[in-house]
């Protein structure tokens, strides 16, 4: 899987846009798309920042580590979405059970 499709991939499981990563990145939505099709070779420093925003390793985007990052996304609008077993320590596991059970939110 090329590094274009690794982050399309990410957008998909986090319900995010080409549109917010350009946000992120300070760029064009242009751009990303271009970062998307492999016309435009990402910088170091760009991969980093994407590395981040996705909470993924540089290598995971770079094709050298297969391993799918552990990703859980919890929508506020009342649709929770676990895309991957995450191991939590007991204090994340009750504050995200007290938002969900109380909607309260941090």
């Amino acid at each position: 899987m090329s590094t274009g499709n690794r982050i399309l991939h990410l957008l998909k499981l986090q319900n995010k846009t080409q549109y917010d990563l350009a946000n992120y990145l300070i760029v064009k939505p242009a751009t990303v798309s271009r970062y998307l099709s492999g016309d435009l070779n990402l910088k170091p420093d760009t991969l980093v920042k994407i590395s981040n925003y996705f909470n993924v390793s540089s290598d995971y985007l770079l094709g050298l580590e297969e391993k799918t990052p552990n990703i859980a996304v919890i929508n506020f609008e009342g649709d929770i979405r676990i895309y991957k077993e995450v191991q939590l320590s007991k204090e994340d596991h009750a504050t995200i059970l007290n938002i969900i059970n109380n909607r309260n939110y941090i």
